[in-house]
């Protein structure tokens, strides 16, 4: 999300972008789960996502907040093939897995 340029982006139990204002959108929701000794975690991120299913839920229990999506914030589609490469490639440079083969990766998955 940073990568693409779109503001101000915060973590806040997932990404938010336009921290404290109005607009103040949510982007990414993130879960970790502990149960019987067992670690579940996932995400999801908004790339191409149809937004309309929301306006009859409050997403994330949040009455005052709104969703977006990659595809609304940059004005057009986002590549899904772009956006799994960039998501592995600065995962694992985060998480310290830089040497790993990122040529390996299928970019058709």
């Amino acid at each position: 999300v940073r990568s693409r340029g779109l503001g101000d982006v915060y973590k806040r139990q997932g990404i938010w972008i336009g921290k404290n204002t109005p607009e103040e959108r949510k982007i990414c929701a993130m879960g970790v789960k502990c149960t019987r000794f067992v670690t579940m975690h996932g995400l999801a991120l908004n790339v191409n996502t149809d937004l309309s299913a929301f306006s009859a839920i409050n997403p994330c229990g949040f009455v005052d907040k709104g969703v977006t999506s990659i595809a609304r914030e940059c004005g057009s589609p986002a590549s899904m093939e772009e956006v799994k490469h960039r998501f592995v490639e600065i995962f694992s440079r985060k998480f310290g897995y830089s040497d790993l083969d990122l040529s390996s990766y299928s970019r058709s998955r």
